[in-house]
């Protein structure tokens, strides 16, 4: 597990678009092949490559990295958006500088592994992100509740309804809703870091 996650650090889900955000805002950009990936093999190599650093990370995390371009940097979440990685942001609590995105996948990841096996996502801040269904849009065809690695959506009386408790905003429900039926929504109220 990279040595960014630990309890000075805070970890939030956030939405690809806001990862690009920061992206875009930020300094240098550091590549580092993914750990979780790289122990747990279930991923192809090439696919391993998708952890993206910046300054004020862990000078040990750093030391395995090369500094790559924004443009190449932004092709990396792109295409990790389009296999449904989720967007781990890393937010140091002391300086409240932002050290690291990492694209999750669903297989590998040792924080998403542990959540899941424990049925508790709690220790994940909310970003203040989230999703609303257009219902007259919806076809009830379950590839968002397919998508959603948290639980949070399921059909009750031939509606989707949403456990807002369980959702983090990552957006994969969005993205793969062949009826664009879901939006990304903002409460600014608990929005952390507020800045984002």
């Amino acid at each position: 597990m990279c040595n960014s996650y630990n309890i000075d650090t805070y970890v939030f889900i956030i939405p690809p678009d806001i990862a690009s955000k920061v992206l875009d805002e930020s300094g240098e950009v550091f590549l580092r092949e993914c750990p979780c990936r790289l122990k747990k093999g279930n991923c192809r190599q090439e696919e391993s490559k998708v952890c993206l650093l910046f300054a004020d990370a862990a000078q040990e995390d750093l030391k395995e990295t090369k500094p790559i371009s924004k443009a190449q940097a932004f092709s990396i979440l792109e295409k990790t958006r389009n296999r449904g990685d989720i967007n781990h942001l890393f937010y140091r609590k002391d300086n409240k500088k932002i050290t690291e995105i990492c694209s999750c996948c669903t297989c590998c990841c040792s924080i998403l592994e542990d959540m899941a096996t424990d049925g508790d996502f709690t220790h994940f801040k909310k970003s203040g992100y989230f999703v609303e269904t257009d219902h007259e849009k919806c076809i009830l065809c379950s590839e968002c509740i397919d998508n959603c690695f948290f639980g949070a959506r399921s059909i009750v009386d031939d509606e989707i309804v949403l456990d807002e408790k369980l959702c983090f905003g990552c957006e994969r429900c969005s993205h793969f809703c062949p009826e664009e039926a879901i939006d990304l929504q903002s409460d600014k109220a608990i929005r952390i870091p507020d800045d984002l």
